[in-house]
């Protein structure tokens, strides 16, 4: 990672990164888990709770002890919420430097485990544990530079399209291309109101 950051600031560019999570939460203890060769195990919840705001509180012991253990750590949480599978549910930690975003991944997970671990509960970030849903693993990232000019007349030269947006309200001039796998890219500048848009304009949000 360290190599692909040095190569993105000999470009210009930093890296930002956000990790969104998502895990299964079982009422069954890591030993017990074991004991069952990890299958039939109890879910924290009992229905498809996607969005269901008092299915995801009947798990908030869990969950709120890990957001505030998190913030208490230094690791500020966007958000928490229930997710499609029985038991499922996803964590938002707010974005910071790509370094910095890996090591709190790393210790996200492992605070999940140790807190499921002293509550007699288990826990799994697979990607998929059984046939059911599985669990995704978001790994959101911006590159910002300042050379907005030059990257849109290098794109042109190459003869990559890209969308462009303005955001005056929090001083960002943006740039989406995608990568050979279909992959959205973005590329963050600074807003100034001399700057040219050159690739195909999307509408400005409305951001009060």
């Amino acid at each position: 990672l360290q190599t692909q950051v040095d190569k993105a600031t000999e470009q210009g560019f930093s890296a930002m990164a956000a990790s969104e999570l998502e895990y299964y939460l079982f009422e069954n203890t890591y030993r017990d888990a074991a004991g069952r060769n990890y299958h039939g195990l109890d879910p924290a919840g009992w229905y498809l709770e996607d969005y269901h705001v008092l299915q995801a509180t009947r798990q908030e012991n869990f969950h709120g002890t890990l957001r505030r253990q998190l913030a208490a750590s230094g690791i500020p949480v966007e958000s928490t919420k229930g997710e499609w599978g029985k038991g499922q549910h996803e964590i938002n930690i707010q974005y910071c430097d790509v370094m910095e975003m890996a090591d709190r991944h790393v210790l996200l997970k492992q605070m999940a485990k140790e807190i499921a671990q002293q509550q007699d509960l288990s826990v799994t970030f697979m990607a998929k544990f059984d046939e059911r849903e599985g669990n995704s693993c978001h790994i959101h990232i911006s590159l910002r530079g300042t050379h907005l000019a030059e990257t849109q007349q290098h794109l042109l030269s190459l003869g990559q399209t890209f969308r462009e947006r303005i955001v005056p309200q929090i001083g960002e001039h943006q740039l989406f291309l995608e990568d050979p796998n279909g992959v959205t890219i973005e590329l963050i500048f600074p807003y100034r109101p001399e700057n040219a848009v050159l690739g195909e304009a999307m509408p400005r949000p409305d951001i009060g």
